[in-house]
């Protein structure tokens, strides 16, 4: 009894838990103040701002795809995001100025949380688990590129937990990470554990309610279901990359999880112990989480620059990450003082990385691309357009979704082909906007808008329509405007 009471007053554990904790949030608060929001993160902002405006002003989906004003304000919305964090901005929005940073640290909380739940039916004791789950890899590619990571890392855990509970909802919080983040969904077989026929058929039902109706909406918009999810697979970028940049990705993904695992298999060498493998119905289930993990992150190694690898390949280093955590749990059974060992080290780490972070966020030119800086790039164009004539006009931008965030008036270069033709989205809602908007017209309009086009960030120069045939009329180390023919000025 004493032994177990100890255990409840733990002092340095509790401790390492709250360091654990809060060093993520202070990495998040220096990365969001002075490097500022990314651009993908950015866009859930801007579709949640805009969903509330749906409800409560009633803007058109046409209004805010082509990134118009409407009631004072710019609103930009792209259909095909994952959805799911679309409301949870919407209901933020009211609430804060700019309300990134606190959608960051809702889904960090609420990912804490539905680890522990998963950490409770695996038996792994929380202080390594916490350790496991805040390393640093995760802390940063699950929260701050995108956002969508985090949110589906919630509903991978709720489901795996309900999963071992063998309970059909698992479908449900599998249904919902493959509308959080694509990529999860390659986890919707997981419910095949569940044995019993009648408890698989409902957990199927359930898994795929959010997954169809996502498919409903996609019909609804581009008039092609699941639209969203095949654009996600072809927008993949198929340029070869060296073979040792590809190493260094593979790397990224799997180092934490490695590391947990050779401290497990020291302490199984230290106790003289033979590791043996029993498969009992969650280890069974950890492998087959584990196995489709690596197939998704397998397919996705050819077809991305090695950041968007990193990034995608969260799913892989998460099931790595809960195995091994299990694993080092096995290891230390009946050991005291491992724990300690192994949150003291990734609370080194994270402080380190804290510091890292914040040496090198408040720098030229990561600080310069900041929108919510007055001194940023942004601003800075915004001022050269005003001063060739084009104050308060719209322009095409390589980097519109910033320039929206930043209150300038950005346009998409991707509303038209390179032939002058709508694309399929921008012509669905123009022509369901019952409008009468003339094509010819609205495509010649396009063609006159200012192009502001940044070095360092945005889409390449060569999918900008209309680009070569422009004039160049300014240029920089970090940026350069150019105007067309029969250049100007729009305003909505």
């Amino acid at each position: 009894m004493a032994k177990k009471r100890g255990h409840r007053r733990d002092p340095l554990g509790i401790l390492l838990a709250a360091l654990l904790v809060i060093l993520p949030i202070a990495i998040f608060y220096t990365i969001i103040t002075y490097a500022g929001p990314s651009w993908d993160i950015i866009a859930r902002y801007l579709n949640g701002r805009t969903f509330d405006s749906f409800l409560t002003h009633g803007i058109s989906a046409q209004a805010a795809f082509l990134g118009e004003f409407t009631n004072n304000a710019l609103y930009y919305f792209e259909p095909y995001r994952e959805p799911l964090s679309t409301p949870i901005f919407a209901i933020l929005t009211p609430l804060f100025h700019n309300p990134i940073l606190p959608y960051i640290i809702v889904v960090y909380a609420l990912y804490l949380l539905s680890a522990r739940v998963l950490f409770k039916e695996l038996k792994i004791d929380w202080l390594i688990g916490l350790a496991g789950i805040t390393n640093t890899f995760l802390v940063f590619f699950l929260f701050v590129p995108n956002g969508g990571e985090g949110l589906a890392a919630i509903f991978i855990f709720l489901g795996l937990a309900f999963l071992l509970r063998k309970s059909p909802l698992s479908g449900l919080f599998f249904g919902l990470a493959g509308i959080a983040k694509y990529p999860a969904l390659i986890l919707l077989p997981l419910v095949l554990f569940l044995k019993d026929k009648k408890l698989i058929a409902l957990a199927i039902l359930l898994e795929l309610l959010p997954v169809l109706a996502w498919g409903l909406i996609d019909y609804a918009v581009y008039g092609v279901p699941f639209y969203s999810y095949s654009q996600s697979i072809s927008d993949s970028n198929t340029a070869a990359m060296p073979t040792g940049v590809y190493a260094s990705s593979v790397v990224g993904v799997i180092a934490f999880p490695l590391a947990f695992t050779a401290a497990a298999a020291l302490f199984f060498a230290a106790k003289r112990c033979r590791f043996r493998l029993r498969l009992d119905y969650a280890q069974k289930v950890l492998i087959a989480f584990v196995a489709l993990s690596g197939l998704g992150y397998a397919a996705i190694l050819p077809h991305n620059d090695p950041v968007t690898q990193m990034r995608y390949g969260f799913l892989f280093s998460l099931a790595l990450l809960v195995a091994a955590v299990v694993l080092l749990c096995r290891a230390t059974k009946d050991m005291w003082w491992p724990r300690y060992a192994v949150a003291a080290a990734m609370s080194v780490a994270l402080l380190a990385s804290l510091f890292y972070t914040y040496s090198t966020s408040n720098t030229v030119p990561v600080a310069y691309y900041n929108p919510d800086f007055n001194a940023s790039i942004y601003s800075h164009a915004y001022s050269e357009l005003a001063g060739l004539g084009f104050a308060g006009c719209r322009f095409v931008s390589n980097a519109w979704v910033p320039m929206v965030y930043a209150g300038y008036d950005a346009y998409s270069p991707f509303i038209a082909y390179g032939n002058g033709a709508l694309t399929p989205i921008a012509e669905r809602l123009l022509n369901s906007s019952g409008n009468g908007v003339n094509y010819t017209d609205y495509l010649k309009e396009e063609l006159s808008y200012p192009i502001v086009v940044f070095a360092h960030i945005g889409v390449p120069e060569s999918e900008i329509l209309n680009l070569n045939s422009s004039r160049l009329a300014y240029s920089d180390a970090n940026m350069s405007i150019y105007l067309p023919t029969d250049a100007g000025c729009y305003r909505d």
